[in-house]
């Protein structure tokens, strides 16, 4: 297979899937954060992601990869390297941060299996879209697990 072939395949790969990772917000988490209280409608970084490839560019230590591993510690993927929870992952003093991950374009069969966890944004064709939020919170000290859904959200709540 050609070099050009590969980049073929990755594009017609693309096409088929419909769920896509819209936006990315974090609070306290690794060099994006704040001093002072937590403040859950101001997050520290809230990232918007286009459909198809999305590129990651900056200098070194500007926060490329605590972009990507957040988005591998809120969907709880699976890679050669274990990913948990560091004292490092915590910006400076804070006792906790957030992660949240907001998907785009899920078709029907997909939208099955989290009918209640959908919220309805109104775009500006006065047309309601489903999309799916995620999103985990850890806090320093303990080492407790809990899954708390509620009706219009998943809220996975890991406290560390």
């Amino acid at each position: 297979m050609k070099h050009s072939d590969n980049y073929s395949y990755l594009a017609e790969a693309l096409r088929t899937f419909t769920m896509f990772l819209i936006n990315l917000k974090l609070w306290n988490f690794r060099i994006f954060g704040t001093t002072g209280s937590f403040d859950i409608q101001k997050p520290d970084l809230d990232l918007d992601f286009s459909k198809g490839v999305n590129v990651l560019i900056g200098e070194n230590d500007s926060g490329k990869t605590a972009i990507i591993d957040a988005i591998k510690m809120v969907l709880k993927t699976h890679s050669a390297e274990w990913i948990k929870v560091e004292d490092e992952d915590f910006f400076r003093d804070a006792d906790r941060f957030r992660i949240e991950c907001r998907f785009k374009d899920i078709n029907d069969d997909e939208a099955k299996y989290f009918t209640e966890w959908i919220d309805w944004v109104v775009n500006d064709k006065k047309i309601g879209e489903p999309y799916l939020t995620v999103y985990t919170t850890f806090r320093a000290g303990t080492i407790r697990l809990c899954l708390q859904i509620s009706k219009r959200e998943l809220m996975m709540l890991a406290i560390y």
